[in-house]
C-alpha cells in the first residue's frame, strides 16, 4: 500500500471512531442508517430542508445546514425514492454541531398527519 493509500485507510478508521460515537447511545429501538431527504416545517413558518443519518419507529436523527433549537416541534416530510412522502409531527430532542458547517439532531415522532401508503 502506498503513502496516499495509507493516508487515506487512516482518515477512514478516524471518520468511522467518530461515527461510532453517535451509534453507541443507549436506545429503546434498533436505528436502521437510512438516509433520505426531510423537509422540516415549523409553527412560525420556517422550513429547513435536511436528511436522515438513521431512523426507527420512535424516531430519526438529522443533519441540517441551520442549527435546530432544541424543544423545536415541527412537521417532517419524509420523501422516498418511490416518490411517497409521508408527513409525521416531531419534537427535537437534541442537538448539537456536525463537523463545521453542519448540525446533528435528535427528533422523537409524534403521530402521522399524512401517509402516501394509507
Amino acid at each position: 500500500m502506498n503513502v496516499q493509500n495509507r493516508e487515506i485507510v487512516d482518515l477512514i478508521e478516524q471518520i468511522k471512531a467518530e461515527d461510532a460515537r453517535y451509534r453507541s447511545e443507549q436506545r429503546s429501538s434498533e436505528r436502521e442508517r437510512i438516509m433520505i431527504p426531510i423537509v422540516l416545517s415549523r409553527e412560525e413558518g420556517d422550513v429547513t430542508h435536511a436528511f436522515s443519518r438513521n431512523i426507527s419507529t420512535d424516531g430519526i436523527c438529522l443533519v441540517t445546514t441551520e442549527p435546530i433549537s432544541e424543544g423545536t416541534f415541527a412537521n417532517m416530510l419524509l420523501s422516498c425514492s418511490d416518490g411517497h412522502i409521508s408527513e409525521v409531527t416531531a419534537h427535537c430532542r437534541w442537538t448539537e454541531a456536525f463537523g463545521a458547517a453542519h448540525c446533528i439532531s435528535g427528533w422523537q415522532f409524534g403521530h402521522v398527519v399524512n401517509d402516501a401508503w394509507s
